[in-house]
């Protein structure tokens, strides 16, 4: 069954998902980023502390890497950027690197998705705690690196340098709101990523990386999600970031069901408990 949302739906969870925090000011929180036309959110569930971090990673990657494509594409921002707003753009001239800001018109649209190894939960490597970007896929918009190049009397033009801990953490985010909106936080026993999101531990190579394979469809959306329980109840969510462009699929496990809420799924999807881990649920 595939769900479309298109306007806004909220659901109230009481606590905050990334640190458990009930006391003090509790925010909303986007499953999917405003800054990618997000309209599902869950309420109250961010302490102020860990809404700071959060926010710090998606600016990381939504402003940093995606700025100027996002602005292209028409997303929205809490910014009010207009017509007169600058991106950053990297150049090369005579083999000197310089930053500057640009116009919209002339800065790099380009959306790219880093390729990282499975997590080392799935592939039974040994544990390095960090990701490792060892590709990516590269969509550009408007014109080529090249064609930007030529236009602006430069030799080359760079794409963003990023951070792949904090994307990865980004993708995390977004992985246990999905989790959390899908089957109630409640549901689990415990959740595996909460403390690499919030920068809290070294691990986010553990539970987070890149699918082997794709297997979503291309669609006019932000972001495809699916859902996996193992036999162990462990929750894996897959992530397709703007899957107009058929980029990099990623995957997260982000948290232990409860046997109930568990066994509960399966026979509500009519999967038998040892065939569980192939199937999304």
């Amino acid at each position: 069954m595939v769900r479309f949302v298109t306007t806004k739906e909220s659901a109230h969870i009481g606590r905050c998902i990334y640190c458990g925090a009930t006391k003090g000011k509790l925010t909303e929180e986007h499953v999917s980023p405003f800054g990618l036309n997000g309209c599902v959110t869950l309420l109250e569930a961010s302490c102020l502390d860990c809404n700071k971090v959060t926010a710090g990673v998606e600016q990381h990657v939504l402003r940093h890497m995606w700025g100027a494509a996002r602005a292209e594409m028409g997303y929205r921002t809490r910014n009010k950027k207009g017509a007169d707003s600058l991106y950053q753009l990297t150049t090369v001239r005579d083999g000197v690197k310089t930053t500057r800001s640009v116009a919209l018109k002339d800065a790099l649209k380009i959306i790219e998705l880093p390729i990282f190894e499975r997590p080392t939960i799935l592939s039974g490597r040994p544990d390095t705690g960090h990701v490792r970007s060892v590709s990516k896929d590269q969509f550009v918009l408007v014109e080529s690196m090249e064609q930007l190049a030529s236009r602006l009397g430069v030799d080359e033009v760079c794409s963003p340098e990023f951070d792949p801990d904090k994307f990865a953490r980004f993708v995390a985010k977004c992985s246990l709101g999905y989790a959390v909106e899908r089957y109630g936080i409640d549901a689990f026993e415990s959740f595996h990523i909460g403390s690499a999101i919030r920068g809290k531990a070294d691990d986010i190579g553990r539970w987070v990386g890149s699918a082997d394979a794709r297997e979503f469809p291309t669609r006019r959306t932000p972001m495809s999600c699916g859902f996996k329980i193992f036999p162990n109840n462990d929750v894996l969510v897959r992530i397709k970031l703007f899957p107009r462009f058929d980029g990099a699929e990623y995957i997260a496990v982000v948290g232990r069901l409860r046997q109930f809420h568990a066994d509960q799924y399966r026979r509500i999807r009519g999967v038998p408990e040892a065939k569980s881990a192939g199937v999304y649920l």
